[in-house]
């Protein structure tokens, strides 16, 4: 696979990671370092997310630590 094949597949694969949904969804977290590099593909085609340093819940003293954007416009920002 060339480097511009995988790239694209990752971004087709980005809506395709149930990680991701179930995160932002029943998690109440957010990555917080989603990129193509924490995207992977094993050899069986599942994929995989990694980068979870970054990982944050979306509990309520959260706010405290948050940046100026989270704090302005809340954690919706980070899904667009």
């Amino acid at each position: 696979m060339t480097k511009q094949t995988e790239v694209e597949w990752k971004i087709w694969g980005l809506s395709r990671i149930s990680a991701l949904k179930f995160l932002n969804g029943p998690g109440t977290s957010t990555h917080g370092n989603l990129k193509l590099t924490s995207i992977f593909i094993s050899e069986s085609g599942e994929w995989k997310l990694s980068g979870l340093k970054a990982l944050g819940g979306l509990f309520p003293e959260a706010a405290r630590y948050a940046s100026p954007e989270l704090m302005k416009t809340g954690y919706e920002v980070l899904k667009e």
